[in-house]
C-alpha cells in the first residue's frame, strides 16, 4: 500500500544545465552535472562531473576532498597513486575510491577515456556510490542526505516509496533532496546512484 502523504521534491536536470568548466591544471575541461558550494567559505561541499581524459598525465590537486571515479567510455586507464599501487580501470562503469590528497598520474591504455567523478569534502560528507552495469530491475536501500541518479547512455525508471514511475531520459541527472531513508527501484542499465550523506 503506496502513502498518500508522501511527496517527493525532486528535479530532473538536462546536458543544457551542466557547466563546462576547466580544470584545476589546465590539461581539459570538465561538465559539472551537480555542485553544493555549502558556507564553509572554502570550496565546494561536493561534485558531480563528467570528462574527457585524452592524453596521458597528473591529476588535479583536490586536496581535503575523497574522490570516487567510475569510467564510461574508453578502453581504460591506468592510475597511479602517490600512497598505493597502480589502479586499473579496464571496462565501462568500472570504478575505483581514492584521496584527492594523492598525487595521481593517468597513463590511458588505448586512446581516449571518458569518466564521471564523484567529489565530497573530508570531514563534512561521503558519497556511497551503486553502479548497475547490466539491464534489470533493481531495489536499492537509500538512506541519505540527498539522493542522485545519472543515467549517461539510456532511458531509465526510477520508483520512490510514492509508487510513482519518473523516467529519466538519458544524460539526464535526477536530484531529490533529503533527508532520504526508503527503498527505491532502478530499471534499466549503465546506471550511477549516488547517495551524499552528512557527518
Amino acid at each position: 500500500m503506496v502513502d498518500d502523504s508522501i511527496t517527493l521534491e525532486y528535479q530532473i536536470i538536462g546536458p543544457e544545465d551542466f557547466k563546462e568548466v576547466p580544470w584545476k591544471n589546465g590539461k581539459g575541461t570538465t561538465s559539472e552535472l551537480r555542485v553544493c558550494e555549502g558556507d564553509t567559505g572554502d570550496g565546494f561541499l561536493w561534485r558531480l562531473s563528467r570528462a574527457h581524459v585524452n592524453s596521458n598525465g597528473p591529476f588535479s590537486d583536490f586536496s581535503g576532498y575523497d574522490r570516487i571515479l567510475v569510467m564510461l567510455a574508453g578502453k581504460g586507464m591506468d592510475l597511479f597513486h602517490q600512497k598505493s599501487e597502480c589502479c586499473q580501470l579496464c571496462r565501462a562503469f568500472d570504478r575505483v575510491t581514492f584521496s584527492g590528497d594523492w598525487k595521481t598520474r593517468a597513463f590511458l591504455t588505448d586512446g581516449p577515456i571518458e569518466d564521471f567523478n564523484i567529489m565530497t569534502k573530508q570531514g563534512y560528507c561521503t558519497a556511497k556510490v551503486d553502479v548497475f552495469k547490466c539491464f534489470g530491475e533493481n531495489e536499492l536501500a537509500v538512506d541519505a542526505r540527498q539522493f542522485l541518479v545519472y543515467a549517461p547512455y539510456h532511458e531509465i525508471c526510477i520508483k520512490g516509496p510514492d509508487g510513482e514511475d519518473i523516467l529519466l531520459p538519458k544524460g539526464h541527472l535526477f536530484d531529490l533532496k533529503g533527508p532520504v531513508s526508503s527503498l527505491w527501484k532502478i530499471k534499466g542499465e549503465g546506471v550511477i546512484c549516488i547517495q551524499i550523506r552528512l557527518f
